[in-house]
């Protein structure tokens, strides 16, 4: 009996968000000091945004990827 094979949209959305969040952890900064410090290094990075747009996407697609 052949094991029932999984659908490829599963696989590349278990790929794509663990490069996305890949890609996100490496250009995140390490936050360090107190709350003041830390919203200085917010303001001084112009990814933010970009950084935590790909953590929100490439977590749901992982978690569909191990789901599916």
């Amino acid at each position: 009996m052949a094991a029932p094979r999984r659908p490829l949209f599963y696989g590349l959305c278990l790929l794509i968000g663990s490069v996305l969040f890949i890609v996100a952890g490496l250009q995140h900064p390490f936050l360090r000091g107190d709350g003041a410090a830390q919203l200085q290094l917010i303001a001084a990075t112009p990814a933010w945004r970009t950084i935590h747009w790909l953590l929100l996407f490439g977590f749901p697609l992982m978690l569909a990827g191990v789901l599916g």
